[in-house]
């Protein structure tokens, strides 16, 4: 991409690449092509997180208003019920093929593969997320809220019944929303911390960077607890 070899302080192209790669994903969205999105993320992803790091503030900041910024969240919140709908259809199929004894060994590794390749469409919306709340601080907060949040609390919920993939993601996304938009709800970080010693506790040995960021994710709570509260 040139934005991440050649010029990474040309803001103006790329808000040009952002308004084509956006249109893209709004294709790929109406024609249910999660696959499509997923790369789409990627890409944007990339732009976003070499613009975030140019060395001048007036250069970090790609949206150019806070409408276009919340106007990308009911994006992402869109595609995100995508994924979600895509999943549960695959899931679905997997579960039906199962209770008619239709699933061999080499079938449950292509339908895996298929359920790998679904989710992580979320893993790059998620990548998008963290480089806006990096870059917008308590600014993203809302776009988060309303967006985001939602779909990594249903992966913490259902811990038990996800991709390991799909539960670093989610811990990952809270880690990154306490420390840079909302580190002030304190219910919320208890009930993180507790969530993320469950799933500590409750990782197989074999899962080690499930319990290890989930371990990771409870020093990061606690870094915003604060004593006198309890």
């Amino acid at each position: 991409m040139l934005v991440a070899q050649g010029e990474p302080t040309n803001v103006a192209f790329f808000k040009e690449l952002y308004g084509l790669l956006g249109m893209s994903i709004m294709k790929a969205h109406k024609n249910k092509d999660v696959k499509e999105m997923k790369l789409l993320f990627k890409s944007l992803f990339h732009c976003m997180r070499v613009i975030s790091q140019n060395e001048e503030a007036v250069n970090q900041r790609f949206f150019e208003s806070a409408a276009q910024m919340q106007a990308f969240g009911a994006l992402m919140k869109q595609c995100f019920e995508l994924v979600w709908a895509a999943k549960n259809d695959q899931l679905a199929i997997s579960a039906d093929r199962a209770k008619h004894g239709e699933i061999e060994e080499e079938d449950e590794d292509e339908l895996k593969e298929e359920l790998y390749k679904i989710t992580g469409a979320a893993t790059y919306i998620n990548e998008c997320a963290d480089i806006i709340m990096t870059t917008y601080k308590t600014d993203a907060a809302a776009l988060m809220d309303d967006s985001v949040k939602w779909y990594f609390a249903t992966i913490l919920q259902q811990f038990k019944m996800v991709s390991e993939r799909e539960l670093q993601d989610a811990t990952f996304f809270f880690m990154e929303y306490v420390e840079h938009c909302n580190s002030s709800d304190a219910l919320m970080v208890y009930g993180l911390c507790a969530q993320f010693i469950d799933i500590a506790v409750w990782a197989k040995p074999e899962m080690a960077d499930v319990r290890q960021n989930a371990i990771y994710g409870i020093g990061a709570m606690c870094q915003h607890i604060n004593p006198s509260q309890f």
